[in-house]
């Protein structure tokens, strides 16, 4: 959350984070806590003990703890000197940035790929969809009515079927005339002639 208030990408993060090292171990609190009141006197605990159960916003776990810590000490953080400009922060960060955007966009092609061939194998419920979506009679349904009869398009364009996009818009705007904002958005994709 603090990276994010002042701007830091995460990309910027994972940059600095190649050279950090490692994460401090986490020593069990509890058996910290048993083994260190077990060098405690008695009296002393019996005073700590006094004083919880007597007052109940006792103050008397913050000093133990501050006791405690003061002792032991508290784990600090490694540092590396990683001996880096923020130039150079900057240009890993930017090839990691284009490494994770190759891969999204990689994937998504895969995913539309994948969805273009379920598409050509059955196109009748997309084209469902398409006069359900007109139905809805709101301007974000018609562009995704549009969108979705493009992709037919492209999925059945090598296909006997190939047509059957370009029918089902003229269907739809030849049984909805006075939507004009159906009819502009399949003339965005093409279905419509200006």
């Amino acid at each position: 959350a603090l990276a994010e208030f002042v701007g830091v990408s995460k990309s910027m993060l994972a940059a600095a984070a190649e050279r950090s090292g490692p994460l401090p171990a986490v020593a069990d609190q509890r058996s910290r806590y048993c083994q260190w009141l077990a060098d405690q006197p008695e009296a002393t605990k019996d005073a700590w003990l006094a004083e919880l159960l007597s007052d109940s916003e006792s103050s008397v776990q913050a000093k133990i703890r501050a006791k405690s810590e003061k002792v032991a000490g508290t784990p600090s953080w490694p540092t590396v000197e990683a001996g880096r400009t923020v130039a150079q922060l900057r240009a890993t960060a930017e090839e990691i940035h284009c490494k994770k955007k190759k891969a999204a966009e990689a994937k998504a092609t895969r995913q539309r790929t994948e969805r273009l061939k379920k598409m050509a194998a059955d196109p009748t419920p997309y084209l469902g969809k398409t006069e359900k979506l007109v139905a809805e009679r709101t301007t974000d349904a018609y562009e995704e009515a549009s969108e979705l009869l493009a992709d037919l398009r492209e999925a059945l364009a090598d296909s006997k079927q190939s047509d059957l996009a370009e029918k089902q818009a003229r269907k739809l705007k030849t049984a909805n005339p006075t939507l004009r904002h159906l009819t502009a958005a399949l003339r965005r994709q093409g279905f419509v002639k200006k």
